[in-house]
């Protein structure tokens, strides 16, 4: 080898080193917290669940034992001219997306039920689709907590897509 691809072969790797470190520090930054003698969390957890069929379906939000606390939000899609309501108490619809009001801690667990409106006529089967996301709930310095940023720079996990019924 010459000294010219010795010299390319090593600053490739020096490259591949500094761009795999920088997208390391940016995870933890984004998901490490540590405040005192505390276990450190690397991720919330969130089990979603499921029920009903595509004419009315209720999800079941709840926060795992030892998750932090997050904000949720869920998305219903749906056949064009119909949208899903809901009449579950603590839920918001912002830009498209029902929102949960309060900040769930852990072992809490929030229930949406939805239903579309309006119902097709010539349409004898559809499926209502939903998907949901969290991000994690900063604490501001008077003891309360931020409101949520979901198109800012919080990072919004998205975990679960699923379907109608099968």
């Amino acid at each position: 080898m010459n000294k010219k691809s010795i010299l390319i072969t090593a600053l490739s790797i020096v490259m591949i080193t500094i761009i795999s470190i920088s997208g390391a520090l940016a995870y933890f930054t984004t998901y490490v917290r540590d405040s005192g003698p505390l276990p450190v969390h690397l991720k919330e957890k969130i089990e979603f669940h499921e029920d009903g069929d595509d004419e009315n379906k209720i999800i079941t939000i709840k926060v795992d034992a030892d998750s932090d606390p997050v904000y949720v939000r869920v998305i219903a899609f749906l056949p064009h001219g119909m949208e899903a309501v809901t009449d579950s108490e603590g839920w918001t619809l912002k830009d498209g997306y029902y929102e949960y009001d309060e900040v769930l801690f852990a072992n809490d667990e929030a229930v949406l039920n939805l239903c579309p409106q309006p119902l097709p006529e010539d349409i004898e089967e559809f499926k209502m689709a939903v998907a949901y996301e969290y991000i994690p709930a900063i604490s501001d310095d008077a003891g309360g907590w931020l409101a949520p940023d979901w198109g800012g720079s919080q990072q919004i996990i998205h975990d679960v897509v699923t379907g109608g019924q099968e």
